[in-house]
């Protein structure tokens, strides 16, 4: 399923990797071999700068932030008894400004399907 099409059984829609690789070589007129490493080198630099330093701030898109998620106790939901869950280290995202004003009215119902750009449908 791509992002450009809508789920039809209720569940979000996503992009896999090799359906972004495509998109990329269709906007920048490469062949999709040529496009892989790419994807794949900016994916890597996310990867390394949250490893690395925390954070990540890609202006007017939004922002990557490694945070802590304290210990706590939890409970079996099966058996009630009590489970100690460790620290860990979770990435949040917070949507930048223009990402913000693009959906606050939702998803147009076409945004998955359509070039907005250019006002053509996507193939």
């Amino acid at each position: 399923m791509s992002a450009r099409h809508s789920a039809q059984d209720g569940r979000a829609a996503s992009m896999p990797k090799k359906e972004i690789i495509e998109a990329v070589s269709i906007d920048l007129g490469l062949a999709a071999v040529e496009a892989r490493p790419i994807v794949q080198s900016i994916l890597d630099t996310v990867l390394e700068t949250l490893a690395a330093e925390g954070r990540l701030e890609l202006r007017n898109f939004g922002v990557f932030e490694v945070q802590r998620r304290a210990a706590y106790k939890a409970r079996n939901p099966r058996t009630g008894a009590r489970v100690d869950v460790p620290e860990k280290h979770v990435v949040t995202f917070k949507p930048g400004l223009v990402m913000q004003q693009r959906l606050a009215h939702g998803p147009h119902p076409h945004a998955l399907t359509s070039d907005p750009a250019s006002g053509e449908a996507a193939s």
